[in-house]
């Protein structure tokens, strides 16, 4: 079993953005809120755009089938307003390459974070780095779990 990271170092996060955005905003916007909002995966790429569209995310877990409410930092939610201006309520936050009726798969998630890992030299990313860096961070501000 291969065991993910996370993104430890601030600096390395601060680049990751800059290159993403450079790239892509839609994986640009997967990785601001993978790291600010601690979803599992499966619950990140099935949001849709009326799910992002208040300053909180309310969504139910697809593997706890919990309901759960998410604030938006200030600057994720300016990001995703950006990114979400030309899209419709019901179209996928995360649209696959077949259009917003569908939103990208978990293996191509994995893919964006792999190519982040090739990128900056980082070792054992995968799409679990995102959740994972938003808990290493939040435990380290916050220093109580």
């Amino acid at each position: 079993m291969n065991f993910v990271q996370p993104i430890r170092s601030v600096e390395s996060i601060e680049k990751i953005k800059d290159y993403l955005l450079s790239q892509s905003q839609r994986n640009y916007i997967l990785f601001i809120l993978g790291i600010n909002v601690g979803l599992r995966i499966g619950d990140l790429i099935a949001l849709k755009v009326s799910d992002v569209k208040s300053n909180h995310i309310i969504i139910k877990e697809q593997k706890t089938n919990k309901s759960k409410q998410i604030k938006l930092t200030k600057q994720a939610k300016k990001s995703v307003n950006i990114y979400i201006a030309d899209m419709k309520d019901d179209d996928y936050l995360f649209p696959s390459r077949n259009g917003m009726k569908e939103h990208i798969s978990r293996f191509t998630a994995y893919k964006i974070m792999k190519d982040i890992q090739e990128q900056f030299k980082l070792e054992n990313l995968g799409a679990h780095t995102l959740r994972k860096t938003f808990g290493y961070h939040f435990y380290k501000k916050n220093k109580m779990m």
